[in-house]
């Protein structure tokens, strides 16, 4: 494919598996170059390697979306069946739009992170990253105790003025 990196990159993945394999399969196996070992040959037993990639900017390859695809279609049956009615298209896409919103989300919140866990590697600024990221954990940690201690006074703690009670935040 062309144009698509994560087209690519999907098409890519069952060589790049097999790459991995035949020099274990040569290692553990004994494997003679140019024939298949036992790993390579477990590989193929799976059949058809489906590459499920997501780019840098949230966009995934075909299979991806034809995963996407069979999970709407299997959540709207069994919405179906359960009504004892048929669905409708739009009932599909409007499945497929909550499904691909929940993925998006998650991978988009996932790279993120993956980038924001490496900036400690980088240079002069490393350091000043990490103590900014230790004052916000700090910062969190004390709004939280805050917020516990607003709710033992006000919310939970309206009896306390009770003989034999201590209040202990």
């Amino acid at each position: 494919v062309a144009g698509r990196g994560t087209d690519r990159r999907a098409n890519g993945l069952p060589n790049l598996y097999r790459s991995k394999l035949i020099p274990l399969d040569a290692k553990f196996h004994g494997t003679p170059l140019g024939q298949r070992g036992p790993l390579v040959r477990k590989l193929d037993s799976f059949g058809r390697v489906q590459g499920l990639v997501v780019g840098p900017w949230g966009d995934s390859s075909k299979d991806l979306h034809a995963l996407v695809k069979v999970m709407g279609e299997s959540k709207v049956a069994a919405r179906a069946r359960a009504r004892g009615r048929q669905a409708s298209d739009s009932e599909l896409g409007v499945v497929m739009a909550q499904i691909r919103k929940y993925l998006s989300t998650a991978f988009i919140r996932a790279q993120s992170l993956c980038l924001i866990n490496r900036l400690c590697f980088l240079g002069e600024g490393a350091k000043a990253a990490a103590g900014r990221r230790d004052l916000a954990r700090r910062l969190e940690v004390s709004r939280k105790r805050d917020l516990m201690a607003h709710y033992q006074a006000h919310i939970r703690g309206q009896g306390l003025s009770r003989v034999g009670q201590i209040f202990l935040p």
